[in-house]
């Protein structure tokens, strides 16, 4: 848990530099905040395309990650609130803290 506000600005550019967020447009401290009381105990990680990268050559973009068809699951799964059935049959997929 971040209880230090003042490293919060470290804590952003190690984040920054190790994943990439989709925060439909909220700013990343305004996500911090509200996750202040969440502690690394109660977070789980999820990997997408089973942790491995999946390149692909897209013409008048270049090389740029896909998810594969698991990957898609998953999306769905968030999409309609069954992440945890993901997970179940997944296993191999999830980081806890």
């Amino acid at each position: 848990m971040l209880i230090d506000p003042g490293k919060l600005g470290q804590v952003l550019d190690v984040v920054g530099k190790a994943m990439t967020v989709d925060s439909g447009g909220i700013g990343l401290g305004d996500w911090v905040f509200a996750m202040r009381g969440i502690s690394a105990a109660n977070i789980v990680t999820i990997k997408t395309n089973g942790g491995q990268f999946h390149s692909e050559n897209i013409p008048g973009l270049g090389s740029v990650e896909t998810l594969d068809p698991t990957s898609m699951q998953l999306m769905d799964a968030v999409r309609n609130d069954a992440v945890d059935g993901f997970v179940q049959n997944h296993t191999d997929w999830v980081s806890v803290s």
